[in-house]
């Protein structure tokens, strides 16, 4: 059973391409009832999450004393980044994009924080700023103002990604607190959704074979695939209450 749910639903190259729609894809949906969607912006802002996501990539491979990437491709990604930056300081403000040059710089320094031995931290403050900045970031482009009282409404996406971020670093074998988090998830997303969706928000325990996956055996492969269909399915909740 463990294999055959693996082989149906973990699909490395759509998990990489799509996850970082799951880091604003929040944000732009909560964006809609106050104005029309701006297309180029949420594109840049994919294009601008997909690259970092890869500089991090690079960044843990340094931190692994691994050397063996291409210094052109870095670079070539390194200038694609500030090309995006560049188009949210001009198309929106320049806090803005003054903004995500501290999101990029906190995901390319991770390898600090590894040398240090601050990983716990790092998976800390790492799925922080990708699950509220970005989403936050998400909701400033179509709206050009701020809401806190989203914060609560993105907390449930906090839990599966800290899992995940953990899985990336190699992090939380611990049987109990994988435990714990999954908990959490469930918990706190089903508290957020009741106040909105009533019983309907029980169709996020859909997720539940996946949570079983990462339970029997964490490791990437089982992080990705409850992060990804957990976030799914809430996201679409989240939806359904939009009007």
């Amino acid at each position: 059973m463990y294999q055959l749910l693996l082989k149906l639903f973990y699909h490395p190259v759509l998990f990489f391409f799509s996850l970082p729609l799951f880091y604003m894809a929040l944000g732009v949906l909560l964006s809609i009832p106050y104005q029309s969607i701006r297309i180029p912006s949420i594109l840049f802002l994919y294009a601008f999450i997909l690259i970092n996501q890869m500089l991090e990539n690079i960044v843990h491979r340094l931190s692994e004393s691994e050397r063996n990437f291409s210094t052109s491709f870095f670079v070539v990604l390194e200038v694609l980044n500030l090309l995006t930056i560049f188009y949210f300081g001009w198309r929106h403000s320049w806090i803005a994009a003054a903004v995500l040059i501290g999101y990029s710089l906190i995901i390319q320094l991770q390898f600090l924080l590894d040398y240090y031995e601050l990983e716990y931290f790092n998976i800390t403050i790492t799925s922080l700023f990708k699950v509220f900045l970005l989403n936050g970031f998400a909701f400033y482009i179509g709206t050009n103002f701020m809401r806190l009282s989203l914060l609560p409404i993105f907390s449930g996406l906090l839990m599966p990604f800290i899992l995940l971020e953990a899985s990336r670093m190699g992090k939380s074998k611990n049987s109990k607190n994988i435990l714990t988090f999954l908990s959490l998830s469930y918990l706190l997303s089903l508290f957020l959704l009741w106040n909105h969706v009533g019983v309907i928000s029980l169709i996020l325990l859909v997720s539940l074979p996946f949570a079983w996956l990462a339970i029997k055996d964490f490791n990437r492969q089982t992080a990705s695939t409850f992060s990804i269909y957990f976030s799914l399915i809430y996201i679409l909740l989240i939806a359904f209450t939009l009007k």
